[in-house]
This record gives C-alpha cells, sequence and structure tokens, in this order.
C-alpha cells in the first residue's frame, strides 16, 4: 500500500496505490483511490472498521483530513471525520483483532490528540490539546501504569514527551520535560525482561529516551504500527495460521505434546459399533466412544478451513463420513480439498468458516466406521504441505 501526491504551490490530488504481493496492481487502473491533497510517506493504516473481517484503508492528507476507504476504494460512511490538524503519522486502532476497532488514535502537528470510534465520531472528552509545538510521531497504546487499562505515549510535543489515560489526563510521573519537538516514533518492548512495559523514544534532543513504566508488559495487547507488534492491524491480515486441536475425552488414547509442531502422538482409532478400539500406539484398550470433543483456540477473527488427517492402509482416498460441529451450533461441511501426507495418511478439508479470536469446542461423530482420525487442524493457509512433517514412529 503505498500512497503519493503532487507538490506545486498548494498540495493538489494524492494517490493510493495497492498492489499483489507479485507487484501487480490491485485496482483495474492501477491508483486504488485518488483524495484531494497529496498523502505523506507515513500516513497510511490498516485496520477492521466495518466488522466484516476485511481490512480497511485509513488515509490521512495535507487538507488535513483524515479518510478511510474499503478494499475496493469505496469511501466508509462517516469517513473523513472532523479534523483535529494535520497527521503526520498514521492513526492507531485499537482492539482490531477480533472484529470492529473499537477506537482509532490519531495525534496531530497542531498539538491535539483525539480518539474516534469506527463510524468517525469523538468520543468524550476527546479531542484534547496537549505542548505548544505538534506531534509528529505515531502514537503507542498498552499498559503503561500496571491498571491493565491501555494507555496512550502520544510522543514529543515541545516541551513534553507525553503518555495520556483514556480520559486525557496524565499517566502517574508524565509528562516528561524535554524542550524539543522530538518528532519521531517510539517503541515498546520488555528490555530488562522483568515484566512491565519499556518505552524507547528517539527525539531531535540528540538523545535516545528509555523509560521503565509500571504498565504490565503483554505483546498480544500492544498497539502500535509497526510490523514487528502489530501486523494484524497493519496489513498482514492473512498470515498462515495454524491451530491443532487437542483431545477433550481426557485424553482417552491420545497423547498430547506440548510443541504442536511436533508429529509424533498417537492416533484415536473409530472401529465398528460395539467392538473395542485402542490408540495406535499404545496397548490399552477403551471403548468407542459415540462422540469425540477436542478443544482448538484461534488468535484473530478471520476464515478457517477445518482439516482432519486419516489414516488410509488402502488406495481409497474416498472422503470420510464426519458429522462436524462447531461451537453446539455451527456445522461444518462444504470442504472439498485434498492433500498427502507421509506414510498412510491423507489430508482432507471438511469445510470453511469464520471464527472469532477465542477457545471453540469442536464436536465429531463417525457415523461410518471404521475410521482412524490423527490429528484436526484449524488454518488459514491455502496450500499444502503445511509444515515439514514427518513420519510417525511406527510407520
Amino acid at each position: 500500500m503505498i500512497g503519493s501526491g503532487r507538490y506545486s504551490d498548494f498540495y493538489t490530488s494524492g494517490w493510493l496505490y495497492a498492489f499483489h504481493h507479485d507487484g501487480t496492481p490491485f485496482a483495474a487502473d492501477t491508483v486504488l483511490v485518488e483524495i484531494d491533497r497529496g498523502i505523506g510517506p507515513f500516513q497510511v493504516a490498516i485496520a477492521n472498521l466495518q466488522g466484516d473481517r476485511r481490512p480497511e484503508i485509513m488515509v490521512s492528507c495535507d487538507r488535513p483530513h483524515l479518510h478511510a476507504f474499503s478494499v475496493d476504494g469505496q469511501p466508509i460512511e462517516g469517513w473523513p471525520p472532523p479534523s483535529i490538524g494535520a497527521v503526520e503519522n498514521m492513526p492507531v486502532a485499537i482492539d482490531a483483532i477480533d472484529g470492529v476497532a473499537q477506537a482509532i488514535v490519531v495525534n496531530a502537528y497542531s498539538g491535539n490528540v483525539a480518539i474516534y470510534d469506527p463510524y468517525g465520531e469523538f468520543y468524550s472528552p476527546w479531542p484534547l490539546g496537549y505542548g505548544r509545538v505538534g506531534f509528529q510521531c505515531q502514537p503507542l497504546v498498552a499498559d503503561l501504569d500496571g491498571d491493565i487499562d491501555l494507555e496512550i505515549f502520544a510522543g514529543g510535543s515541545r516541551p513534553y514527551i507525553w503518555a495520556l489515560e483514556q480520559d486525557g489526563s496524565n499517566v502517574e510521573g508524565w509528562p516528561y520535560y524535554s524542550d524539543d519537538q522530538n518528532f519521531g516514533s517510539g517503541t515498546l518492548a520488555d528490555l530488562d525482561e522483568d515484566g512491565d512495559t519499556d518505552i524507547v523514544f528517539q527525539g531531535y534532543d540528540q538523545l535516545i529516551h528509555v523509560f521503565d513504566t509500571a504498565g504490565i508488559w503483554d505483546y498480544k495487547r500492544i498497539e502500535c504500527g509497526t510490523w514487528l507488534y502489530d501486523n494484524w492491524h497493519t496489513g498482514s491480515y492473512h498470515k498462515d495460521l495454524y491451530r491443532e486441536a487437542e483431545s477433550a475425552n481426557s485424553m482417552i488414547g491420545f497423547e498430547t505434546v506440548a510443541d504442536t509442531s511436533a508429529w509424533g502422538h498417537g492416533a484415536i482409532r473409530f472401529a465398528a459399533e460395539g467392538a473395542r478400539t485402542k490408540a495406535i500406539t499404545s496397548t490399552t484398550e477403551i471403548k468407542v466412544p459415540a462422540t469425540l470433543y477436542y478443544r482448538t483456540e484461534v488468535p484473530v477473527w478471520e476464515e478457517y478451513s477445518l482439516w482432519v488427517r486419516i489414516r488410509r492402509d488402502d488406495a481409497s482416498k474416498a472422503r470420510p463420513d464426519l458429522a462436524i460441529m462447531i461451537d453446539g451450533d455451527k456445522r461444518v461441511g462444504g470442504g472439498h480439498r485434498v492433500a498427502g501426507s507421509p506414510g498412510p495418511w491423507v489430508w482432507f478439508e471438511m469445510g470453511r468458516l469464520p471464527l472469532r479470536a477465542g477457545v471453540h469446542d469442536l464436536r465429531v461423530r463417525a457415523p461410518k466406521l471404521p475410521i482412524v482420525i490423527d490429528r484436526w487442524m484449524l488454518t488459514t493457509r491455502t496450500r499444502f504441505p503445511l509444515l515439514a512433517e514427518q513420519p510417525h514412529a511406527w510407520e
């Protein structure tokens, strides 16, 4: 995603370009969006503003307005919102992983800071002004005082460096006096591994500032625009995720491992009705359960494929007859893809469905027996092989 503009005596048109990973234009005519002023080099942000599992594009321009567009270049209702001045860096979307972004934090060269809702309206009491020379750095959002709630590191607006509560008041111990404009954007880390949030901030005062805050460090709750910490919100929406399901049947006949990339635990055999079954790697025989229950967790709201790995001791690649439900009310079906696996195992796609971030329960019935199930997986991957699979120990 690239923004540009044309400079003359006044700022004129700005163009937003989007490209596929191979460099081909996303839009038919190369330019995805044209707006009424030039787009600066750090002013494009990606966030989910509509809860449709597709990212929207936020662009600030030199008018100054903050625009929002769908991925096909259509403006989002309510945007641009009321202006707070020229926004020099990309906005920050809060809690945009699982549905609609709850808030968009913006600071401006005017010295103003604002929090918008996803419809472009101000949250009260924002906007508020800070300092006499404005912000030219991106805000960061994290727990900075140990109260679990998120605070805003707004950066430098002469003569201070600011950290703000959600109501606009100062975080305890802030602001920090520097008497410089300090344009640079900071970053967040736990530098000394003591469990709290540290801020690294570089400024025009020729200093690198490192602040040791009382905030509880949690890399999953950092909101900033760097690719390192915020790739869910800044464009890397379709990462190759996979999550394996663990058996909830008291782990009978199913050996779990801490590392879910390991491929050596046992399998569960569905045998004929009334027969007995056993784990392939175990000598312990158990009754055939009428239903198997699994549980898995996914980190982001996305559409996932549900795959199962089935043992096939003959040449048959027939799709397994399984009745699958997720969270008690979502029936899984419609999958059609098949992929190979080491030894006699075959991957079958059972279906695709959207899932919110969090824990999900999977219920499986096998009307037609026998069948041997080794592994379940929810993934956003569309191509196999999934991983560097290794043959099982018994093969």
